[in-house]
Order: structure tokens, then sequence, then C-alpha cells
């Protein structure tokens, strides 16, 4: 299947992104991410994309967060676009950097010694001793910057305009409690400690109030704090699902959504919006990840089984497709209607014939009772151009599915597109040594040999075998 290039750069401009937000949060961090990392990952290459191009704000988020991240404009809760790139090679949280740009707006910060803020976020109420922490923010107004230092115990502050030293007054002060409100918003910082003081004052739907307001970048760390605690009802969760919408890096939207289908309560309307906001993930990897997590923790009735086998027709690598339906596969419970549904995406979605003939297999091995959904396994045979692979797919049938009448005689028939007289010869062979003993299909074999097999060597064989 031919891969629409145009696709491809349109997901490399997505992890790319406009806008950009930066954090880096450890003392010895690796270089970023090259370009060459974002085109293998858009395109799906299992082994560098399943690698993180970026790590998260610790060492339980390392392996979940964003490698890309969009993000909004954390203080007003509009949609403008920005992405992370994070950096966390250590448990250490001392030690950091965080920037955000939008348009001329930009908000910088870093920290070297662990701090924390007072109760209403205002400003800091601790800091590490002979640690700094200072941020500022520029834009079309005045640059205004502000310096916290530990010297000998003593919490101190320096605060300049356009680096001009001065007091802060009352309007300075809430300067600062709004630059740092963007700040935790942005950047995810203190996102459990925040998530737990909302939790006791408002409850579940303060948090997600709140997270209404949060950049995209930071959703993920807002996500897993609020679930960690607590479980959301249905309503809450499907509030929870839109809020996620915004995240426009497809790793984040999968690990975040993963987060969900792991801890909340999977109700049918619950799944459908989870189906319904993965149609936006566009890197084939990501996508057959999540639907492969969903697939693991909820059993699908017919018609979110079906949904999900409409939204995996966007995957266009034969690999990752074939690695889904597999996973399908295994679902327990799975009626005929599902199963030929998913033989049918099988046959017109796969265009190599190996990952076809695997998946055939499989679904051989694992289903070799599914009585009129073998017949779907049997017709995908004729979507199958290699000889060898063909005739791969039908000895699996013949060795795993446990068939009727009807279906030895379909399968015998299928080797009719088998133009190698050798592999043609060695499925019937196969067949021979495990079809019942029943007229009708020795009949069958027999007419597929007189009028399939031109080689005289390969019908003395198979006469032979007849005997």
């Amino acid at each position: 299947m031919m891969r629409d290039k145009s696709k491809q750069w349109a997901r490399i401009d997505r992890l790319l992104g406009a806008n950009k937000t930066h954090i880096k949060t450890t003392a010895s961090w690796a270089k970023g991410a090259t370009l060459a990392t974002l085109v293998a990952a858009s395109m799906s290459v299992p082994a560098l994309a399943m690698g993180n191009l970026a790590t998260a704000n610790d060492s339980s988020n390392a392996s979940n967060s964003a490698s890309n991240r969009s993000s909004n404009s954390a203080g007003n809760g509009t949609n403008n676009s920005a992405s992370d790139d994070i950096k966390n090679d250590s448990n250490d949280q001392s030690v950091g950097d965080f920037y955000h740009q939008n348009g001329a707006h930009e908000i910088r910060a870093s920290w070297d010694g662990a701090f924390s803020l007072t109760d209403d976020e205002s400003t800091l109420a601790s800091l590490k001793a002979g640690g700094t922490f200072k941020i500022t923010e520029k834009g079309k107004g005045p640059t205004r910057k502000i310096k916290f230092s530990n010297k000998n115990g003593q919490l101190h502050s320096r605060f300049s305009i356009d680096r001009q030293k001065r007091q802060m007054n009352a309007q300075d002060k809430q300067w600062l409690a709004d630059v740092l409100l963007r700040f935790l918003r942005s950047s995810g910082e203190f996102a459990e400690q925040r998530v737990t003081r909302i939790i006791s004052t408002g409850g579940v739907s303060a948090v997600l109030d709140e997270m209404a307001f949060v950049s995209s970048s930071a959703l993920y760390d807002y996500t897993k704090a609020l679930l960690g605690k607590k479980t959301p009802d249905a309503k809450q969760t499907r509030k929870l699902l839109t809020l996620l919408e915004k995240i426009s890096s497809d790793h984040t939207m999968r690990q975040t959504y993963g987060l969900v289908i792991a801890q909340a309560r999977l109700s049918k309307p619950v799944v459908e919006d989870i189906l319904s906001g993965a149609k936006e993930i566009q890197s084939d990897y990501e996508m057959r990840m999540l639907l492969e997590t969903l697939l693991k923790q909820r059993q699908l009735d017919d018609a979110l089984f079906a949904d999900l086998l409409d939204l995996s027709e966007s995957i266009q690598s034969d690999y990752e497709m074939r690695m889904l339906l597999s996973a399908a596969l295994k679902q327990k419970g799975l009626s005929h209607t599902s199963l030929i549904r998913l033989m049918a995406v099988a046959e017109d979605e796969i265009s190599s014939d190996f990952e076809l003939r695997e998946l055939i297999s499989e679904f051989a091995q694992h289903h070799k009772d599914s009585g009129p959904a073998i017949g779907a396994a049997i017709d995908a045979l004729s979507a199958i151009s290699s000889d060898f692979e063909q005739r791969m797919a039908v000895s699996s049938i013949a060795q795993n599915a446990n068939l009727d009448t009807r279906h030895w005689l379909k399968l015998i028939d299928s080797i009719d597109d088998i133009s190698s007289d050798t592999e043609a010869t060695e499925a019937l062979l196969l067949i021979l040594k495990v079809i019942p003993q029943d007229k009708k299909l020795l009949e069958a074999v027999t007419y597929a040999v007189e009028e399939g097999i031109s080689s005289s060597r390969q019908q003395a064989r198979l006469e032979k075998a007849l005997m």
C-alpha cells in the first residue's frame, strides 16, 4: 500500500509545532531529538516510534511524557498552539528551565534548588539553601523579572522592570501571582500538589474546571494526578476527554487517553468518546498502541468493535494494521459478525502478502471453531498474490481450523488461485494428510489435481497420495 507523502509531512509539521514551550528539569540532560527522528516516528518505524523523544517531570512520567506537545496559552485558556520538549534523565526536580512563547509574548523560568510556593501560589514559600529561582516575562509591554535566592537561610528577592530594580508594589505582586499561575498551568510543575489541594476544596469538578486553563503540554500530568486520587463518574470522565481533545501531540494523546482507559470507568459513551477523540491521531504506531490498550481493558460489543475497526482503517502501515487486528483477534467473546468484519478489513486494508498471511494464520489458531467466520478467512486468501504466502495460509487453515465439508470444499477450491504447480501441490499434499476421509472431499482434490496441476511430476506425487 503506497503511503500518502503529504500526510507524512503533515505529521512532521504537527510534531514540530509553531510556538514553543521548553521545559528541562535535570542537572545533565540529553540533546534534543533530530528532525530525522521525528520523520521516522511520524512514519511509524516501530524501533524509533516506540522511543520517547522526550521524558516527563518525574521518574514515573519518564516513559509516558510527550515528545512534542502543543499547548494553549495558559493564562486565559485560549487556543494557541505550542510545543514542549521535556528532558529528564534523573529523579532530581531541583534543577530546571522553562520557556514558553506565544507570538511576541515570552515567559522564562529557571531554578537551581528545590522550591515551594505559598498555599495561594502567589509567591515562593521556600527555597533550598544556596538555591535560586527566577522568572521573566516580556512582550509588547515592559519586561519584568524577579529573582529569588536563599542566603544564610533567608529568602530574598530582587525585582526589576526593564532592568531597573524597584520595590514591589501591589500591582507588581499581582503580576508575580499571575505569571506564576501561567508557569504552573503551562509547565505541569506541582501538578500533583495542585490537584490534591483542589480536590480537597472542590472535588473532581473543580480540578476539571482548572484543567480547562491548563496547556496541552501539562494535561498528561494533571490527568495522571487526578486519576491517581479519584475515579471520576461517567459525566466527569466525558468532560475530561473533551478537555484532552486540545492535545495535538499524537504521543501525548495516546499516553493520556491510556491513563483514562486504565483508571476510569469505561461506559459505552466513554468508549465512544475515546474512539472519536482518537480520530485526531495521525501516527500509525500511536493509533495502534491506543486501540490495543482499549482492547485489553474493555470488552467491546459488535457496535463498538465496528467503530474500532472503522477507525483502524486510517492506519496505512500494513505492519501496524496487522498488529492491531492480531490484538483484536484475542478479544474474548467476539461474535461471528465481528470476526467476519475484521477479516473483511484485513482483506481490504493489508496489501502485504506476508502480513495478511500472518493474520490469517493467527485467525485459524485463535478461532478454529468460528464456524461461519472461517469462511471470511478463506475468502481473504484471494487477496494474497504470492504463491508461497498463499500456500502457507492455506496450510495454516487446514492444520488448525475445524472445517465442515462446505469450508473444506471452499479451501480446496482456493488453491486454483496458486499458479505455481509446486506450491499448489504442497498445499494439496498437506490437505490430504488432514482432510476427513469423505468421498466428496477426495473428489474435489482429484478435480483440483486434474484441472490445476500441469506438471506431470507433481501430478504423480499427488496421485500417489490419493491412492
